[in-house]
């Protein structure tokens, strides 16, 4: 039987039914009494029409007192349930339209004094807010008015009319930690995704080739026309008169599931601003016999029906402006990092031609790079830099629809390109590496990032990280739960030269050595220890983005000898699954100080990325995640048909800002693992029954 118990225990709290009962719409509008004090204000990253506001008396976002929503100019008024309005209060704004760029606003929480005179929910004081989840309110204030060189009053001023305020919230919401979700309404959503079967077999030309046709007969962009209903997702792919869509938004991640006959692709990521998504894909035939799964890295944008390709463009390359620190890694093919800094990006707001963004000097480790793939045309194994020239970029419009996703192209020399995909609201993205015949040699995540972003590490910190890979189906779950949360120990963090810190340490499992690099807010590292990425031993390449609290999240690639693990369904025979990334998170505390805790209420969305059974590949769940001290609270609903719901109670231990959160399902043998730092967006988890763990997948824990 397919129905599996576990699906009864998958995350979704009773503190979010309480949420949504007290919301109501209107900017006179409350849930509150009319005898409760009134809260007034804005919400503006330029003004947010239609966004659901939300008060709370407490930082975890659970108690709430009151809820409305902001007119046609972001605007709201409406009474409480209380009187007078606590101090400090939280006020949640999310969903709505940013009016300046017609694009989903993003989520913001204001965290501070409510005074008299209203307040502005702002992406600065959302910065405060999740700063304040570490270190405290007052702590939190003075570390955003430092890094951003403004008064504490200006901490929580209007943006649109206070030119201080605008440019210190430039340099926020450039540094790429903002996060958004999709509200109701119609969306043309363009992918752009590149798998490990395109690897050697597919040749990309020019930008024009990536953003369309790509020989033979390869799509590498995908145009979906989608519904969000209620957080329910569903769709048409333009071209297809048999593909259908279907999917869910919770919070800041979505999933997507594309179905044509027996084909699945299961699409999961998390949402930026200006309606960028990232993450990864599944591609799986669902007939078990001959279930042989494609996986690969994707960058899509979600624009509203409406928005004028002029005002699209000028907002991203608002973005853009200045230069930006890039980090990659291959996840197929080529298997190594590389690094270096742009000249200032220029994006033309007519045109959408990207100009000026040479990378001067582009250095890459001193790995091998998969010699063993016939006909591989890699680079030298040796240290060094290289001057890398913007052949040309613009940002894309597919099939005539605006779209935000920037594509670079860089000549490499003798022939070789470099590709970058990214949209201009994400952080991460796509890079694609091409020979002299334009075959695509290597495919992996990229980052393009502001230096000096509001969010990154510098000095001394503890470390302690939670990562579980393919290498754990079949085994022993006590065995494997006890290796997945490791103290790694003391990191030191220096003063970036060039933008980029390089240290021959990282923060590995082991803590062995290899390469660190790290521009502060986002972190590389490589183990190789034989120089060549053969799988006789533990061999591993991550990628991951630091956030306020300390929380860092990424993904992984691992390779070893374990990796063809007999109980696991991986496709063929030798198909290397270890290599399609794997959810690595963490958290870095400040050396000797108290690690982050949380007490409260997150929306909840996973799926599976290994599997011993083939059918968990087409499940996917979500709901809310409620702590409070040692105890969880996990309440889920699934895709089946018809859904299958359920809640549990569940231990709560705090690993050093790292929250480990397990419990047994209400029925069955099934057992739920799961690994969240505080402030981050992704979690792993892990399922297991009879004492035996069968699943290993990502879990997105947002706002």
């Amino acid at each position: 039987m397919k129905k599996r118990f576990r699906v009864l225990m998958w995350f979704a709290l009773l503190g979010a039914i309480a949420i949504a009962l007290a919301a109501c719409g209107g900017s006179g509008g409350s849930s509150g009494a009319a005898t409760g004090a009134v809260v007034n204000g804005i919400v503006a990253d330029g003004y947010v029409s239609n966004a659901t506001v939300t008060v709370y008396s407490d930082k975890g976002l659970t108690n709430v007192i009151g809820s409305g929503s902001t007119d046609q100019n972001g605007y709201f008024s409406f009474h409480l349930t209380v009187s007078p309005v606590p101090s400090p209060v939280y006020i949640k704004a999310e969903g709505g339209i940013d009016k300046d760029t017609g694009m989903p606003a993003a989520t913001m929480v204001f965290a501070g004094t409510f005074t008299a005179g209203g307040i502005n929910i702002t992406p600065i004081t959302d910065t405060v807010y999740h700063y304040s989840l570490a270190m405290g309110l007052d702590a939190a204030m003075a570390k955003v008015s430092g890094q951003l060189g403004i008064s504490n009053a200006d901490l929580y001023g209007n943006p649109v009319t206070n030119a201080a305020v605008s440019t210190a919230m430039a340099n926020v919401v450039s540094s790429g930690t903002g996060a958004a979700t999709l509200p109701n309404g119609s969306y043309r959503l363009v992918a752009i995704h590149f798998s490990d079967s395109d690897v050697m077999r597919h040749t990309y030309s020019s930008i024009t080739g990536i953003t369309n046709t790509a020989a033979p007969g390869h799509q590498a962009a995908t145009v979906i026309d989608i519904t969000v209903s209620n957080g329910a997702v569903t769709g048409t792919v333009a071209g297809s008169a048999t593909a259908t869509v279907s999917g869910r938004v919770r919070g800041s991640a979505v999933v997507l599931s594309i179905i044509d006959g027996t084909d699945t692709t299961r699409v999961a990521g998390t949402i930026g601003l200006l309606g960028g998504i990232t993450g990864t894909f599944l591609d799986y035939d669902s007939d078990p016999s001959s279930l042989k799964l494609t996986k690969g890295v994707f960058a899509a944008s979600a624009v509203p029906s409406g928005v004028t390709q002029a005002g699209l463009y000028a907002a991203a390359g608002s973005l853009y402006t200045g230069p930006r620190n890039f980090i990659a890694k291959g996840d197929f093919g080529e298997h190594g990092l590389h690094w270096g800094q742009t000249n200032a990006i220029i994006v033309n707001g007519a045109t959408g031609a990207i100009t000026n963004g040479d990378i001067p000097n582009l250095y890459q480790d001193a790995g091998s790079r998969m010699a063993a793939v016939a006909g591989f045309r890699g680079k030298v194994a040796v240290a060094g830099s290289m001057h890398l020239t913007l052949n040309q970029g613009r940002i894309v419009t597919a099939g005539g629809a605006p779209t935000s996703i920037a594509i670079m192209e860089y000549d490499l020399g003798g022939g070789d390109e470099l590709y970058v995909v990214q949209p201009a609201g994400c952080r991460g993205g796509i890079y694609i590496t091409t020979d002299g015949t334009g075959l695509t040699q290597g495919v992996g995540d990229a980052t393009f990032t502001k230096p000096g972003g509001i969010a990154s590490l510098q000095g001394s910190y503890d470390i302690e990280v939670a990562s579980v890979g393919p290498w754990a189906i079949g085994q022993q779950r006590a065995g494997v739960i006890a290796n997945a949360v490791q103290a790694v120990g003391t990191a030191n963090f220096g003063s970036p030269s060039g933008g980029f810190y390089v240290s021959g340490n990282g923060f590995g499992m082991s803590n062995g050595t290899e390469l660190g690099v790290t521009t502060g807010d986002v972190i590389a590292m490589k183990k190789d220890d034989d120089n060549v990425w053969n799988g006789q031993d533990e061999e591993h390449l991550r990628l991951v983005n630091v956030f306020e609290t300390g929380a860092f999240e990424g993904n992984e690639v691992q390779n070893s000898n374990s990796m063809g693990n007999a109980s696991m369904v991986n496709g063929a025979s030798g198909d290397a699954i270890g290599n399609f990334p794997s959810a690595f998170v963490g958290m870095a505390t400040p050396h000797s100080s108290t690690p982050p805790s949380f007490a409260g209420t997150m929306n909840f969305l996973s799926r599976a990325l290994y599997s011993s059974a083939s059918y968990a590949y087409s499940y996917y769940t979500w709901g809310s995640i409620t702590i409070n001290g040692t105890s969880a609270t996990l309440s889920s609903t699934d895709n089946e048909t018809p859904p299958s719901s359920g809640t549990i109670a569940a231990t709560a231990e705090n690993r050093n800002g790292v929250y480990h959160i397990y419990g047994h399902a209400p029925a069955g043998p099934g057992y739920i693992d799961i690994f969240w730092p505080v402030g981050g967006r992704k979690a792993v988890y892990v399922y297991s029954e009879s004492g035996i763990v069968v699943e290993v997948g990502e879990a997105f824990i947002t706002q």
